[in-house]
């Protein structure tokens, strides 16, 4: 089941690649638990997500792995701007996938598998604005603690993640229904309960 011809931040619905072989994640990130983006490319629409206090060999064996996610959205039976995000991932190299079932509604919820332990996780719209530079960014205040700028930036869009500077976001016009603002992104925060370890995504 491929992804729609029309998949957006509002339907990813489909089987979408997530990882290839050789993951670009730098030194203290890694994939995490993810939903998938239809336009990952890192140059012009980058999926941001950074992690924190997660193991080095985990991290290098995800890394070297393909992770493929099945994903299901679909819309709450009583709020329809809330959406329900079900996402199986399947990894290769003997690595079992796991399961997640997301809500956008920013409530925290307890969940647990065998590679991230037990863990709590929000996920949530919102609208972006312009920045003084003109172009649109999420321009959103991060779940993620840290006094790294670079980190911040990083999930604004505003650099790649080697600190070069970034052209920003492809912005769909999307999501009016949410707001004022411009695009429409959906952010996920997730933090273990076992460990250390936190986990934040914004992509659009």
């Amino acid at each position: 089941m491929a992804a729609p011809a029309d998949a957006s931040i509002k339907n990813l619905n489909g089987l979408q690649p997530v990882r290839s072989q050789r993951s670009t994640s730098e030194p203290g990130t890694s994939p995490g638990p993810s939903a998938p983006s239809p336009n990952n490319n890192n140059q012009s629409n980058p999926a941001r997500d950074t992690q924190q206090g997660m193991g080095w060999l985990l991290r290098k064996a995800i890394s070297l792995a393909y992770i493929t996610a099945e994903v299901k959205q679909y819309a709450d039976s009583e709020d329809p701007k809330i959406m329900h995000i079900d996402i199986k991932q399947y990894v290769t190299g003997g690595i079992e996938g796991t399961t997640e079932n997301r809500t956008t509604d920013w409530k925290t919820r307890e969940h647990q598998d065998h590679i991230f332990g037990r863990v709590e996780g929000q996920s949530k719209f919102f609208r972006g604005s312009k920045s003084a530079d003109g172009k649109v960014r999420p321009n959103h205040d991060w779940a993620t603690e840290t006094d790294n700028e670079q980190i911040k930036k990083f999930l604004n869009g505003e650099v790649l993640k080697d600190g070069s500077e970034c052209d920003g976001w492809i912005v769909e016009n999307l999501g009016e229904e949410y707001g004022e603002g411009e695009g429409l992104w959906l952010q996920s925060y997730v933090r273990s309960l076992d460990s250390t370890w936190t986990a934040e995504q914004v992509r659009c």
